[in-house]
């Protein structure tokens, strides 16, 4: 094939809206391993929100003044929510795109955690 065939090929593809391969601008697909990476620093942020709020249990006991099953029924109303939201967020990825979806999910979890550890003013 001649290369003024390869470029008319190229130029009625794209004429008839296909994408070509060949141009720059397309997202290259992740490696399985970046993938994977990515899934589970995000499992991984859940299990340590989850440890937190382990870990804050006593302080919920000593503020509340709540008795065992009122501790057991804080943990698990997170867990529950958790697992509801993980849901919704895969229909939602379904309908707007995983991407999409993840990194504002992400993005969700992530701010109220940093605004947390902001600095308070003396007194509060």
């Amino acid at each position: 094939m001649s290369d003024i065939s390869v470029s008319n090929e190229r130029a009625a593809g794209i004429s008839a809206g296909l994408r070509d391969p060949v141009r720059p601008g397309r997202r290259r697909a992740a490696s399985p391993a970046v993938l994977v990476a990515i899934v589970l620093a995000g499992q991984l942020m859940a299990v340590l929100d989850t440890s937190v709020v382990n870990v804050a249990v006593p302080s919920i006991h000593a503020g509340l003044h709540a008795s065992g099953a009122a501790l057991q029924l804080i943990v698990a109303g997170y867990v529950i929510s958790y697992a509801v939201l993980m849901v919704t967020g895969a229909r939602l990825g379904d309908l707007y795109g995983h991407r999409r979806v993840f990194l504002t999910g992400v993005a969700g979890f992530t701010w109220p955690r940093s605004a947390a550890g902001w600095p308070r003013p003396p007194g509060r």
